[in-house]
């Protein structure tokens, strides 16, 4: 199946899509590593695993279990919404979970909805076995929408879809861990 080409009705898996170097860190290390990490990698978000063996390794996937994920917009909230910012705190007390994942298989269109209905703006691809195969973002669905004319037409024919602009992009929802790091 060609990316371009796809025809009418035809479902686009999210893994023609997905991005597959996806940059991850342990939970056990810091907010300022994993700060400088999404710095140096110039990403939006770092992936986290649990008992990832070799915490050296920014962009490997083959260790550790997917439990978390770290966006520029966590960091923001955290630094704007504390008066005292401890960044050598784990990443695991900052990080969203319970993570939202995507099986590759599934369609893009399933991807948009995921995101719209959660607010975010990405899905850690996994596999039949529950392995974290890549990622797909609001970035790459819109590469998505922009080079297949038959999903563009799907998704403007399915009024459940891109009714609200903002939510496709996400959306800041409070999380309870800024009371449990920084207690007013």
């Amino acid at each position: 199946m060609n990316k371009n080409t796809a025809a009418p009705g035809e479902v686009i898996p999210v893994s023609e899509f997905m991005t597959t170097n996806v940059i991850t860190a342990n939970e056990n290390q810091n907010i300022r590593h994993v700060c400088k990490l999404m710095c140096n990698k110039k990403v939006g978000s770092v992936v986290i695993l649990k008992n990832m063996k070799d915490s050296k390794s920014s962009s490997t996937m083959k260790n550790g279990k997917v439990v978390g994920i770290v966006t520029e917009r966590d960091y923001v909230h955290l630094i704007g919404f504390s008066d005292m910012v401890n960044i050598d705190v784990p990443i695991s007390k900052i990080m969203s979970e319970p993570l939202i994942t995507i099986r590759k298989f599934a369609s893009v269109n399933d991807a948009i909805s995921i995101m719209q209905t959660k607010n975010i703006r990405r899905l850690p691809v996994v596999d039949n076995t529950g392995k974290m195969i890549g990622i797909i973002t609001d970035k790459d669905i819109l590469k998505a929408i922009m080079t297949n004319q038959s999903l563009a037409m799907s998704l403007l024919a399915d009024p459940t879809l891109l009714v609200d602009q903002q939510s496709l992009f996400g959306r800041y929802t409070s999380k309870s861990w800024f009371r449990d790091i920084y207690p007013t």
